[in-house]
């Protein structure tokens, strides 16, 4: 017999949301640790910028091209309430 599944852990799930300050566009995520989630977006971004990976590398997503291109600085980053 199959046990249920444990859904648990989706009541430390966040949904957060990415805003571009120049072109209003919007990126929505979901995670646990919401600091360190803007930490990996941010460090996707950098391995843009330094030419280390692109678009289509593992773990590198559209949300990473954008804040590579205009800056962390114009990306406002904000948990779902």
């Amino acid at each position: 017999m199959r046990s249920s599944p444990n859904y648990a852990y989706l009541d430390n799930m966040y949904l957060y949301k990415i805003t571009n300050k120049i072109n209003n566009k919007h990126y929505i995520g979901q995670a646990v640790e919401i600091a360190r989630r803007w930490s990996q977006h941010k460090s996707g971004a950098r391995s843009i910028i330094n030419g280390t990976k692109k678009m289509g590398d593992n773990g590198i997503q559209v949300v990473h091209l954008a804040i590579a291109k205009y800056g962390a600085e114009n990306s406002l980053f904000k948990k779902d309430s």
